[in-house]
């Protein structure tokens, strides 16, 4: 569980950085593999398509 709260962690400090950070593509990449290095990990369905749909927006 320690891992996926530290995905997490990291996920909103990228987006943090993507919104202040408009013009740079390389926080919207990391929020995007972040998100889908921890959507392959888990077996939890709902949440795999939650993460992945995150991904879509970004």
């Amino acid at each position: 569980m320690g891992r996926r709260r530290k995905n997490t962690e990291a996920s909103a400090m990228f987006e943090r950085i993507a919104s202040a950070e408009k013009e740079s593509w390389l926080p919207n990449y990391y929020v995007a593999l972040v998100n889908t290095t921890t959507a392959f990990a888990t077996k939890d369905k709902e949440q795999m398509n939650a993460l992945l749909s995150k991904h879509n927006q970004h």
